[in-house]
């Protein structure tokens, strides 16, 4: 299980996705080797298959995924372990290609959330839950 999040051109001035134009039509970030390589200047990245990076630091990891086409149009960011950690970086990343990152779990767009770890609080008292729940957490 993941905090999920991701990526596009999304329009500034909207605050929920619930305000996307219906006419709205996703726009290249840009070239899928530039964002490769901008992504590649995190400390910790490393290339993990086609349109795979990811970023492994102490406490967490971000699988990234840009696609294997020739132009990036959306990032899907997977985080394992330390959310709070790992929204600081994909934060980052996000103001360094010029997109905006929406929390799945949190339906909140980072740059404008008063706490971007809030999706990723209620990722983990859902995933610990199910751990939980099924036995896998060692307390069954």
């Amino acid at each position: 299980m993941s905090w999920d999040l991701f990526a596009l051109n999304f329009p500034a001035e909207i605050r929920d996705l619930s305000q996307l134009p219906e006419t709205f039509k996703e726009t290249p970030i840009g070239r899928t080797a530039e964002i490769a390589n901008t992504i590649m200047e995190v400390q910790g990245a490393r290339v993990s298959g086609e349109g795979l990076l990811t970023i492994e630091r102490q406490g967490y990891a971000i699988e990234i995924s840009i696609g294997p086409e020739a132009v990036c149009k959306w990032i899907m960011f997977y985080v394992y372990g330390d959310g709070a950690a790992a929204a600081e970086v994909i934060q980052s990343v996000g103001k360094r290609l010029g997109v905006r990152i929406w929390d799945i779990n949190g339906s909140q767009f980072l740059d404008s959330a008063a706490d971007p770890t809030l999706g990723f609080r209620a990722y983990k008292a859902y995933r610990d839950k199910v751990l939980k729940d099924s036995g896998a957490d060692g307390t069954s």
